[in-house]
């Protein structure tokens, strides 16, 4: 038993490449644990050896989603951890992680790198992460129709290469997805909100609602987000509501058929 319990101790070691604490400057009371991964060395035992339980969902999946999701997991029982909380992270219908109550967070991979965020779910907080690495020229342009409304990368007058910007825009309608889903509780598209604002200064952007998609969540409201460039990645981070924020409703529009 103890040789078993060394070669999974060897093995995590060799999965698991570096593990660090991150802060978001324009956020820093967000706790934020990430770290980099090896799938080679990756092995369902890892699950049942970290005490984490392994989704049915699973099964039939491949390594690479596999170890995807252990690395995002451990994290989570990290973080989890040394806050007293309970260490397991269920996922929903549509594979959303379920927190412990009071509680709200955000796991994102891209490539060998993960990263999870936690925080205690207070009104004025909303929490989505999206890590993404930078998008070709036509990459950007074959997804920019899909996930940009009209005229939407012109209003920012940014300097970015059109490819970088594009990132940003996707990115940031990621985390917002993800920091929504909960209270939405259903799909909903990119055209459903706007990058308004972008700081390059501070790292900071604002995203607006245009259509109204729940209770709270109406459209004109505005949400603050920042980003970290991480080793030729991009990290985007939503985190707050805006304070009274809402843009003019002549800009936002209403859901309709289109």
């Amino acid at each position: 038993m103890s040789h078993q319990i060394d070669d999974l101790d060897n093995q995590f070691g060799r999965f698991f490449q570096a593990v660090g604490s991150l802060k978001l400057p324009q956020a820093p009371w967000l706790d934020i644990l990430h770290c980099r991964f090896d799938i080679a060395a990756y092995s369902d035992a890892l699950f049942s050896h970290y005490g984490i339980t392994f989704p049915i969902a699973l099964s039939n999946s491949i390594n690479k989603r596999r170890a995807e999701y252990f690395a995002g997991r451990f994290l989570c029982r990290q973080l989890l951890l040394a806050r007293g909380l309970p260490i397991q992270v269920a996922s929903g219908h549509h594979r959303q992680p379920l927190w412990p109550e009071g509680w709200m967070g955000s796991i994102t991979h891209s490539g060998d790198t993960a990263l999870v965020a936690v925080a205690e779910d207070r009104s004025e907080h909303v929490l989505g992460l999206d890590l993404e690495n930078w998008l070709s020229p036509l990459q950007a342009a074959e997804i920019r129709n899909q996930v940009t409304v009209s005229g939407e990368l012109e209003r920012l007058n940014s300097d970015w290469a059109p490819e970088r910007l594009m990132t940003l825009v996707f990115s940031a309608k990621e985390s917002l997805f993800k920091a929504l889903y909960p209270k939405v509780k259903e799909y909903f598209d990119f055209n459903c909100a706007e990058l308004l604002r972008l700081d390059q200064f501070s790292g900071r952007f604002t995203l607006g609602l245009r259509h109204t998609l729940a209770r709270g969540l109406t459209a004109g409201q505005r949400f603050e987000g920042g980003w970290l460039l991480l080793a030729g990645q991009l990290l985007t981070v939503i985190f707050a509501v805006e304070d009274g924020g809402s843009f003019p409703l002549s800009e936002a529009r209403s859901r309709s058929p289109e």
